[in-house]
Order: structure tokens, then C-alpha cells, then sequence
């Protein structure tokens, strides 16, 4: 545990304050956010947001239709597709280059061997992230979003991330919508925790707490607690531990950079001056009702469609019996007249019915991106795609894309980072101040492509209109090494260092000269060789 300043513990929320507590108290004005997601859950992916107590096989009510969980799902799928985009980068590591301008003037090629070890390591970030199971947890968290308005990211350890519905968490935030304080509650089995959690908590719970229960059965709560602070040097971090009655788990007290928070309670439409967020379902709840509705009509309508009555009429000589027998072809007595089958008449109210499904279907296709032609899996998929796919979403979420990609998407993505570089301390850190890390969204994601194909049409024009000059003024492998910087190709092993390109050219030099030797030493011989056997007389020869 931390050391005590003025009576306050650092990695704690007050003087004989317990997280319980204040997670007991900050949830009053959680409830209404939670029930308009379960509200919204029924009308989509009722699993998104079950009720109280729900287990994994329970029987949820269903709804009538399933428009409202493929909006739900194409949406989720379309946004983590702009977050990790296949076979395009994730984020952008660019040098200030203010920052750098005087040692670029003293070293010109400096520019271009720094963006190139930027892009091996954006590369390597990426391929690391591309084994974890980090995609599969951000679409969970994509739909909590969508369909809750708000939705706890908790990123811990590189292979482990989490997204948590907020019947799990609380958060306080300040009036421009800054958290402030994040509490998470979990329910641990103590056979999952360290030891020295569990002993811990053996030597302070009351002896009838696991009265009558198996290893395997004693659970207790635990709190994750992450508030806002600051730091020695004035910068702002945070601060995150766990917590069971109150007191502090061993070792899990961290602090971290302000951009790289193990917790993130993320909202997706903010009210500023209020802790939760809206829900982008809830702004189509009208349409989202009429087409569940619509839809339980028409299936009704189905129904009564099917129904078959057969009427008989009364003192009729036809045998209710016989006809209840008969296969077909039979020949039966009686007349047809005396049976007669119901009929409802109502095709033209279901064909409204219909109608008013389609029209309400059509307007959450194109809000929920399910009438895109853009997106499609596969290693094929170029920038120019991840690029309308961004400016789709952002026409269709009314500009809430950016909001995603820099409130939601950048948060995680740094956490990811920072995570991995440190699990592995030979990548290099990325120095303050001098790199900044840009995540990729729908409109910048032609950044690096646009600069590549500019690189390519000024090269290609100087060697059109001046290719003498351009074989002097232009440096190959500067060319090749910023190229490749910003198409995400590794150049080792492609691309000759300077030094592996003098020694060529030295070598060349070298082999050329003792060429030229070997001629004038054996030029003259082999003349005179060959003209003294041409001289000589066909039958020495034989």
C-alpha cells in the first residue's frame, strides 16, 4: 500500500472510505440508463442487454423480427472494421517535425530513417494486436455502445481485454464530460485470485463467510477503482487499484499516463454536465417500435391466413364424418353446396401492414449501413475503401464517428500499445513530445497512401521532364526507404542500407579493375598464339 499523505491514503478514495460505498451511492443514477438499454436490447440483440440475474441458456422474451439485430450487428461490425482495418494500418506514428528540423538539416536522410523506424514499429504493434483477442472483445463493447449509450472497456493484460455493461460500473465525470472517478464490480472466485489476495481476505472475512461451501463455491466482490490525480510534475494520470472491504489488494496499485487509463467508460452520444451518455438506437426507437410492431402484426396476419375452417351446414345430408375421412379422389354422398371453407378478408390490411414494415426498414438500412456496398473482408481491401466506409459512417451517425474513433477507439488502441511494449521491452519507447500517435479514421485513412502516391508523382515527373538531372538531383534509396515506410512494407532484406550499397559499388570497382588487368597481361599471349598456329602447317597438327 501507498504512503499516507495528510491522512489519505494515495490509492484510495478517502479516509475510511470504502469503494463499495461510493459505488452504492453513485448508482441511483444509474438505473434509468440501464433500463433504456434493456428497452432497447428487447427491440435488437436482447443478449446485449439482458435483465437482473440473467445466466448464459436463459430464456430471454424474444422479439418478432430481425431487422433490429442486423442493424445492430452490421453497424458493430462496420466500426471495428474501421478500428483494425484489414491489411491497413491501425494508427500513425508521425514525427513532429518541428521537433526534429535541426538534426534533419544537419543529417537529411535522418527524416527518412526515422519514419521508416515509425512504420516497422506501427507494424509491429499491429501484428502483435492481431493475435489477441482484441477485436472480438470491441465489437461486444461496440454493441453495448450502440444499443446502451455507454459501456466499460477494461484493459488490464495485452491478451485479456473486456467490455462490461454499466449494471456493472459506475462513473463520475466533471461538467465537460472528463471522468473523473471509475468503479467496477466483479464478482471473483477466490480459486482464480493470488494467493496473496486470498490470504488477504482469509485473514480479515468473518468466520461463517464461506460457512458451508466448497472451494469452488466461495466468491467474493471485488471493486477496481481508477480516479483522476495528478501527478509530481503536474501532469494529469491515473490511479487504479482493487479493493475488497475496503482494503487494497496487494500489488494491484499502478499508475498510469493519462492516455493509457486500464479503465475507459466510454459514452456514445455525451450529455455534457451529466455522468452517462444516450444510446444510438434510442434515436430511432420510433422506427425500431413500428417495425417489431408491424412485424407482430403481420405475423398475426400469417396466422389468421393459415387458419382453415370447414362449416357444414345445418340439416345438410353430407356426413361431417365421411368428409373428415376421405382421401383424395374419394367419392363421397351428398352435395358440395352443404360445405363451405371461412375465409378472412383481410389482404388489404395486411398488405398496409406490409408496406409500413418496408418503409420503416428502409430508413434503419440506411441508418444502421446495412444498404453498403463498400465494406468486404479479405487481404485485398485497399485504403480507398476504409476511406468511404469512414465518410459513410460519418453521414450515417450524423459526424458520431468522430466521435467514436477519438473518445472510444484512440483510448483503446494507446492502452493496447502501451501494454505491448510493456510485455515486450525491446521495442522501443516512443519518446514524449518528439511522436505523436494519430489513430486512423474514415478521414484520414488515405493519409499515408496519399503521401505515397504524392512521393511517386513527383519522382515520376522529375524523371520525365529532366532524366539526366533526376539520375543526379533524386537518391534511389531514400526513395525506396520512404516508400516503403508509408505502404507498411518491411524494407529489411529489400532495401540496401548506404553502407551495403558502397561496398557493392567498391567491390564492382574492384572486380572491374582486375578485369581490365587480366586483358592487357594476357591480350598480347593469346594474339600470339593464335596467329603462330595459323601459321603452322595442317599436318603438324595432326
Amino acid at each position: 500500500m501507498a504512503d499516507d499523505t495528510d491522512g489519505i491514503t494515495k490509492y484510495s478514495l478517502g479516509t475510511d472510505v470504502k469503494a463499495e460505498d461510493v459505488y452504492n451511492r453513485l448508482t441511483t443514477k444509474r438505473q434509468a440508463v440501464v433500463d433504456m438499454g434493456r428497452l432497447m436490447a428487447e427491440l435488437t440483440v436482447p443478449s446485449v442487454f439482458p435483465p437482473d440475474g440473467y445466466q448464459t441458456g436463459d430464456d430471454i422474451p424474444g422479439n418478432n423480427q430481425s431487422i433490429g439485430a442486423q442493424c445492430l450487428n452490421t453497424l458493430a461490425s462496420a466500426l471495428m472494421f474501421m478500428a483494425f482495418p484489414s491489411n491497413q494500418p491501425i494508427m500513425r506514428l508521425k514525427a513532429l517535425e518541428y521537433m526534429v528540423q535541426e538534426e534533419v538539416d544537419k543529417d537529411p536522410e535522418l527524416w527518412t530513417r526515422l519514419n521508416t523506424a515509425l512504420s516497422r514499429l506501427e507494424l509491429s504493434h499491429r501484428e502483435r494486436l492481431q493475435t489477441t483477442p482484441i477485436e472480438t472483445a470491441y465489437v461486444e463493447y461496440l454493441k453495448i455502445l450502440l444499443v446502451g449509450g455507454n459501456g466499460l472497456w477494461k484493459h488490464l493484460k495485452l491478451s485479456s481485454p473486456t467490455a462490461h455493461r454499466p449494471p456493472s460500473y459506475v462513473v463520475k465525470r466533471d461538467k465537460a464530460g472528463e471522468q473523473l472517478l471509475v468503479i467496477h464490480k466483479e464478482t471473483v472466485n477466490l480459486q482464480g485470485m493470488d494467493q496473496d489476495h486470498v490470504d488477504l481476505i482469509m485473514a480479515h472475512a468473518p468466520s461463517d463467510l464461506f460457512k458451508d461451501k466448497a472451494e469452488w463455491e466461495r466468491e467474493v466482490d471485488i471493486y477496481s477503482v481508477q480516479k483522476l490525480s495528478l501527478a509530481e510534475d503536474g501532469e494529469k494520470v491515473w490511479l487504479y487499484w482493487e479493493e475488497w472491504e475496503g482494503h487494497v489488494l496487494p500489488d494491484t496499485h499502478v499508475e498510469t499516463d493519462y492516455e493509457t487509463p486500464p479503465m475507459h467508460a466510454g459514452w456514445l452520444i455525451p450529455v455534457w454536465g451529466q455522468d452517462w451518455g444516450q444510446g444510438y438506437c434510442e434515436q430511432y426507437r420510433g422506427d425500431l417500435y413500428q417495425v417489431e410492431a408491424l412485424a407482430s402484426a403481420g405475423n398475426d396476419g400469417a396466422a389468421l391466413a393459415a387458419l382453415a375452417l370447414i362449416f357444414n351446414k345445418p340439416g345438410s345430408q353430407t356426413s361431417i364424418k365421411q368428409v373428415r375421412e376421405a382421401k383424395n379422389l374419394s367419392i363421397l354422398s351428398g352435395q358440395a353446396e352443404d360445405l363451405s371453407v371461412f375465409r378472412s378478408d383481410k389482404t388489404a390490411d395486411l398488405s398496409f401492414v406490409g408496406t409500413r414494415e418496408e418503409a420503416a426498414a428502409r430508413r434503419l438500412s440506411a441508418a444502421f449501413l446495412l444498404q453498403s456496398s463498400v465494406q468486404r473482408s479479405g487481404e485485398r481491401v485497399t485504403a480507398e475503401e476504409v476511406r468511404r466506409l469512414g465518410q459513410e459512417l460519418d453521414k450515417a451517425l450524423g459526424g458520431l464517428y468522430t466521435q467514436i474513433a477519438q473518445g472510444n477507439q484512440r483510448v483503446i488502441i494507446m492502452r493496447a500499445v502501451r501494454l505491448n511494449e510493456e510485455e515486450n521491452p525491446r521495442l522501443p519507447q516512443l519518446p514524449k513530445g518528439v511522436v505523436e500517435v494519430q489513430v486512423i479514421t474514415g478521414k484520414d485513412a488515405l493519409g499515408d497512401s496519399t503521401e505515397a502516391d504524392n512521393l511517386v508523382e513527383v519522382v515520376g515527373t522529375t524523371v520525365k521532364f529532366f532524366p539526366q538531372a533526376a539520375q543526379v538531383q533524386l537518391s534511389a534509396g531514400d526513395f525506396a526507404r520512404r516508400l516503403s515506410a508509408l505502404r507498411g512494407v518491411k524494407p529489411d532484406g529489400l532495401i540496401k542500407s548506404d553502407q551495403q550499397v558502397a561496398e557493392d559499388i567498391q567491390q564492382q570497382k574492384q572486380e572491374a579493375l582486375g578485369g581490365q588487368l587480366i586483358d592487357k597481361a594476357t591480350g598480347p599471349a593469346v594474339k600470339g598464339f593464335a596467329d603462330a598456329m595459323a601459321q603452322q602447317p595442317a599436318q603438324t597438327l595432326q
